[in-house]
């Protein structure tokens, strides 16, 4: 018999847990967000693509015949359709009883995969692999990545090979750098010379950090609030010689590439977008399938620019 009743030896306390959830999750998706979105109607989505020659020194005699045509046609390219599911399953049980801070473990689970699988979307979209046909069995049709159609505009490393730039082929990387202020300045002079004009830079984490470094920029901007004793030492926003850029941050970007992007030239085409297919009952469980087929389009890679090899 204890001699103090206290709460270690009373057994019917009551537990007590908070009516809502907590996320601690990676959701941004910063360039399928930025960029437009459009229908797929097949498999293989197609585009041409064309440029204006360039300017010459242009003076022809009174009497003259015409000249010499030189018309170059517009490429043909385009992009696999990739299809991506999250799949739940729930237990009828588990749907009947009474959970904290949701009604239903059905419509809870749904909508966590539903986010889930836009991240994998922004993944897809930012990765550097190429195009992949598919066989419908064993290997799974994949829309190529941004990095594998920017091969104009482009500052890399000692050795690099860049790719076709039409999604079928990845580049050969260079030799690891230092990540530079130079490098932007450099790429943006090539993009300009190229007719593009970009207004986003994505980059990763690390990469986001050691731009706001970079001499010029940070040391230029950074500010104290005295008021509320905070330091600001960050760089949201470059203007370059050529145009502003707009510093995004993305978990999914590749570690050692900058994208700099045109998003009035990206679009990311759906088929089913987010379409919930639930299986037959067989057992004492729901089952549902949350399927996007997408691929991504790029009007034309010279309105985009990249620099690569950062270490």
């Amino acid at each position: 018999m204890a001699d103090i009743k206290n709460s270690f030896n009373t057994p019917n306390l009551r537990e007590s847990m908070d009516n809502e959830i907590y996320f601690v999750d990676q959701l941004k998706t910063p360039v399928v967000s930025s960029i437009s979105k459009g229908k797929a109607v097949a498999k293989l989505e197609e585009w041409n693509v064309d440029a204006i020659s360039d300017a010459k020194d242009n003076a022809i005699a009174e009497n003259a015949d015409f000249g010499t045509a030189d018309m170059q046609p517009a490429d043909r390219i385009g992009n696999r359709l990739q299809t991506a599911e999250r799949v739940v399953k729930v237990s009828d049980l588990s749907r009947e009883l009474n959970t904290a801070g949701y009604e239903d473990e059905l419509d809870q689970q749904i909508m966590k995969e539903t986010k889930a699988l836009k991240t994998d979307i922004e993944f897809g979209v930012c990765k550097s692999g190429a195009q992949v046909v598919g066989n419908g069995t064993s290997v799974s049709a994949r829309s190529a990545g941004i990095e594998t159609f920017i091969s104009t505009n482009t500052d890399s490393g000692v050795g690099a090979v860049e790719a076709a730039g039409n999604g079928t082929d990845v580049r050969t990387a260079g030799t690891l750098r230092s990540f530079a202020e130079s490098q932007i300045t450099a790429v943006m002079a090539t993009a300009y010379e190229n007719g593009a004009t970009p207004s986003m830079m994505i980059l990763s984490p690390t990469k986001k950090v050691q731009a706001s470094g970079f001499l010029g920029l940070a040391v230029a901007t950074r500010n104290t609030d005295a008021m509320t004793k905070t330091a600001y030492n960050a760089v949201d926003v470059y203007v370059s010689d050529f145009g502003q850029l707009d510093i995004v941050p993305s978990t999914y970007s590749n570690t050692a590439t900058a994208l700099i992007l045109d998003t009035s030239n990206l679009e990311l085409l759906t088929i089913r977008d987010f379409k919930e297919i639930a299986k037959g009952k067989d057992s004492h469980t729901e089952t549902v399938s949350i399927v996007t087929d997408y691929t991504l389009k790029v009007n034309n890679e010279k309105s985009c620019a990249a620099i690569h090899d950062l270490s």
